[in-house]
């Protein structure tokens, strides 16, 4: 298993090979790449797919191997769930900033996440804005 782990490392672009993947980052990371889907959604900015897709997919992987380590019944159809509220959560914070904020404050708020993100250099490598901050 410590092999497959590795291989997730190879998939995401741009980690630090000493960086550790935990759950707690993981989850951090998909609801700033729901926010990204949501500003999409908006018309404030464009999302590489395939860097989502492929983020994805390793996010569900990872959470199904760390289900099983910790003996906790996951399934995928659960992750699929979970997924969903976030994106749902995160569309409705995101509309209503956008209301209150426009397209620019909403990309302002986005370009704070390039501070935050753990397995991709910058916000940008998913994510581009419609108007320049």
């Amino acid at each position: 298993m410590k092999y497959f782990i590795a291989i997730l490392f190879l998939l995401v672009p741009s980690i630090a090979m000493s960086q550790e993947m935990n759950k707690k980052d993981m989850v951090g990371e998909f609801r700033d790449i729901a926010t990204l889907i949501a500003a999409q959604v908006l018309d404030c900015g464009v999302t590489d797919k395939k860097k989502i897709l492929k983020f994805n997919s390793i996010f569900d992987s990872f959470m199904l191997y760390s289900a099983k380590l910790e003996n906790i019944d996951l399934t995928q159809e659960e992750i699929y769930e979970y997924k969903m509220s976030v994106l749902i959560e995160q569309y409705i914070a995101s509309y209503n900033r956008k209301e209150e904020i426009g397209c620019q404050g909403l990309n302002a708020i986005i370009d704070n996440f390039d501070t935050k993100m753990r397995y991709t250099d910058s916000v940008y490598n998913y994510y581009e804005p419609f108007d320049t901050l």
